[in-house]
């Protein structure tokens, strides 16, 4: 194998690297964005069960605690 071919075929490994590390880091933002939107939806719906919980307590306030004057 010549020199050239060598170089050539060196050329294309170090591309072919190139494009897998690009793929690799692409799939990885995707998967980040994923796991960023479902932390996102988890938080929505934690907050809209404490509200929901607040909100039902205000309405029902309990009589029988003890008011201490």
């Amino acid at each position: 194998m010549s020199f050239a071919q060598e170089l050539i075929n060196m050329m294309d490994l170090e591309l072919a690297a190139q494009s897998q590390k690009e793929e690799v880091e692409r799939r990885a933002e995707g998967a980040w964005r994923h796991q960023d939107k479902m932390d996102k939806r988890f938080l929505e719906k934690v907050m809209r069960r404490l509200r929901t919980k607040r909100r039902k307590r205000l309405l029902n306030p309990i009589y029988k605690t003890p008011l201490l004057l």
